[in-house]
């Protein structure tokens, strides 16, 4: 009889979709460039036109990505483990309480909150914003969501089944160059952090906060009885935070890039990270 390890669902690649959406989605953008410019179109619908093709790219993207299981086994440098929640997009403000904080009533919020000058507060954007920086280091990997159709864009995803997931992160983690842990609310992600916490030297480790307050104060209830220094109870300045050998939390300040942003993190693990100017373009414009 074959056990549940042997029925993991892994999404499979599809090239011949991928460059159909690829195309599709150019498409849409250079034509909506080019009636908007002959006067043929308002300069709202232009908007619609390339987020429609972005989209179709984004969707080509996910075709087309490698999966992690195929990554390790090419990329023999030390793993970046990304450890979150499956439910990331419940911890991201509503879109229109986003545009609100950065254009109205509440621009410090946005700069409290942003990793970056140049990365919004918004969890799928850091994720892939995050995944440009960390795949130049090793292979940034993540559990994917069991069951889904395709992987998210950022890390690249191994799937495990439900008996086997625990003894694959206990792996990643002994094995890790760099840990990333994106802090939410899951029991899963409670047992990740002690396993993190018990496992992984605290240097390794970069804790991004919540990007909800009411998110934060639950993840401290538990986070506290985990870690051996404690968070305050009032929402800190900064959501990056690195820590000392003796797991004093520190706080990085937002810089105009998250390459910029992440340096000292990367100073203490003596990894050197360059950006070119056409990087931090792309990290601005979102385009992934």
């Amino acid at each position: 009889m074959a056990s549940s390890r042997d029925t993991v669902y892994i999404p499979k690649r599809n090239l011949i979709k991928a460059r159909a959406f690829t195309i599709i989605g150019l498409i849409v953008i250079f034509a909506g460039i080019l009636l908007h410019y002959t006067g043929l179109m308002e300069k709202y619908v232009i908007h619609i036109t390339v987020g429609i093709g972005v989209l179709s790219i984004r969707k080509g993207k996910q075709y087309s990505v490698e999966r992690g299981g195929e990554i390790l086994e090419k990329d023999l440098r030390q793993p970046i483990v990304y450890l979150r929640t499956f439910h990331d997009e419940d911890l991201s403000p509503t879109k229109k309480q986003l545009l609100k904080d950065i254009f109205w009533q509440n621009k410090s919020e946005h700069k409290r909150k942003s990793l970056s000058k140049y990365t919004p507060y918004d969890v799928d954007r850091e994720q892939r914003a995050l995944a440009r920086i960390f795949k130049k280091i090793g292979p940034y990997v993540a559990l994917g969501k069991p069951g889904e159709k395709l992987p998210e864009l950022g890390s690249f995803k191994l799937y495990s089944s439900n008996d086997a997931w625990q003894e694959t992160i206990l792996k990643l983690l002994q094995n890790s160059r760099l840990v990333i842990f994106s802090a939410g609310k899951s029991e899963a992600l409670r047992w990740e952090l002690k396993q993190t916490v018990q496992n992984v030297n605290p240097t390794k480790l970069l804790l991004i906060l919540p990007i909800r307050d009411d998110i934060y104060y639950d993840f401290i209830l538990w986070a506290n009885e985990i870690f051996p220094c404690k968070f305050p109870n009032d929402y800190p300045s900064r959501r990056l935070v690195v820590f000392t050998e003796n797991w004093t939390p520190e706080y990085l300040s937002m810089q105009k890039t998250l390459t910029n942003s992440l340096q000292p993190y990367f100073i203490k693990n003596g990894i050197e990270v360059k950006e070119s100017y056409f990087e931090s373009i792309v990290e601005f414009n979102d385009w992934s």
